[in-house]
């Protein structure tokens, strides 16, 4: 299937043929209590294409405990039941409270994701969601659990 332009003139106007959904998972100032897999629903999508890139960013990463550096935020996209991404962008927890600094995957402040050619594509109709994880959470230094998670997921549509 190949890409549309970037921008379509459309009877109506123009459309936009590349679009990035950005979600706040977890707010600004909630604390990454959840150690396991939840699960946000973006939705089915109106038109056919592909996922290009995610991106996960984190307002305080979690600081960790004694030297424990295992923690760890990351997310997973998927159409319908399967994964999209062959390598998770993931956020690692901080090593001091100097170092718990807004970070973003699309920055170099974690590891980006890399997008399975083979399954990125979705159909109309198709259901994207997002499965996130902060794991470790628990070995947080105390009161550093770390706070916030967002998610962007940029798609381009397919010509019809």
């Amino acid at each position: 299937m190949a890409d549309l332009n970037f921008l379509s003139n459309a009877a109506a106007g123009y459309t936009v043929d590349e679009e990035t959904f950005t979600f706040a998972l977890v707010g600004e100032s909630s604390v990454h209590g959840n150690s396991g897999t939840l699960r946000a629903v973006i939705g089915p999508v109106f038109r056919p294409g592909r996922i290009l890139d995610v991106a996960i960013g984190v307002p305080v990463p979690a600081v960790s405990a004694s030297g424990f550096v295992s923690g760890t935020v990351d997310a997973q996209v998927n159409i319908n039941s399967a994964a999209v991404l062959s390598t998770l962008p993931a956020i690692a927890m901080a090593g001091s409270a100097g170092a718990a600094t807004r970070k973003t995957t699309l920055t170099g402040g974690g590891t980006s994701a890399v997008v399975n050619q083979n399954s990125c594509y979705f159909s109309a109709g198709d259901c994207i969601s997002v499965d996130y994880n902060a794991r470790s959470v628990g070995s947080a230094a105390a009161t550093s659990a770390g706070t916030g998670l967002y998610v962007g997921v940029r798609v381009r549509y397919t010509a019809v």
